[in-house]
């Protein structure tokens, strides 16, 4: 009744959802990531959206945007927390037919309301899709959080032990085994 992908930094995982759902995004719950890029075309910081309104996976940087959750300044990343906390978990109270949960499995698991929210949701009826952030692609929260390291190991467990949970690594070879997989995830639950 769920599907997590996880794969590589930038190996297409939230926009293979994306191109799979269609137009039935638009009735999603739930949230997108956006990568912002500048104009040299490096990534500045990632943002929230609803996930109804989510169309592409990569935006302009404009500066601080209200929903941007974690921004580069030079060297250093930021997270802001209260992003998190004030505007994405509201989201993910709002009743829908479903929830685009892309992408979980960093900082946000870190704040007790969201941990328990994806739990109970992943637990829940209400078929939810999205995005696991990888091992790989968490290392430096993990190697500087041993709190975090131990939270992600374990909701990783929890998740791969759930019989109601699909999690799906892409990779380049099986990009479009995974593609069907979420169509007739699709075809099952929407």
């Amino acid at each position: 009744m769920h599907i997590l992908l996880e794969g590589d930094r930038g190996c297409g995982k939230s926009s293979l959802i994306l191109e799979t759902l269609g137009e039935q995004i638009a009735q999603a719950g739930g949230f997108g990531t956006v990568r912002l890029f500048d104009e040299e075309g490096l990534v500045r910081g990632y943002a929230q959206v609803r996930a109804c309104e989510l169309h592409e996976v990569n935006h302009k940087y404009q500066g601080r945007l209200p929903n941007v959750f974690l921004e580069r300044t030079g060297e250093r990343a930021v997270t802001h927390m209260s992003v998190l906390m004030d505007y994405t978990l509201p989201l993910l109270q709002e009743p829908a037919s479903f929830y685009l949960l892309d992408e979980i499995g960093g900082a946000e698991l870190l704040l007790p309301a969201w941990k328990e929210r994806l739990y109970h949701m992943l637990a829940g009826k209400t078929p939810c899709i999205g995005v696991w952030k990888s091992e790989d692609n968490c290392w430096k929260l993990r190697k500087k959080n041993e709190e975090f390291a131990h939270i992600y190991q374990e909701m990783r467990a929890w998740i791969l032990a759930q019989p109601q949970i699909q999690l799906l690594r892409v990779t380049p070879e099986n990009r479009e085994a995974v593609r069907e997989e979420i169509q007739n995830w699709k075809k099952h639950w929407l």
